[in-house]
């Protein structure tokens, strides 16, 4: 479904199979551009 575990913590799979679904890919890769975007965020903060 496009979701990786290994590039992904499992919360965001979960996440991602609980808000959407398995069939919106679409939606689905916008959760992962902006879970990637915050996940880069935090750790520029650190």
């Amino acid at each position: 479904m496009g979701v990786r575990p290994s590039t992904r913590p499992s919360w965001f799979t979960s996440w991602s199979m609980a808000s959407h679904g398995p069939c919106a890919s679409v939606e689905t890769e916008i959760g992962r551009t902006l879970t990637s975007g915050i996940v880069e965020m935090v750790e520029d903060v650190r």
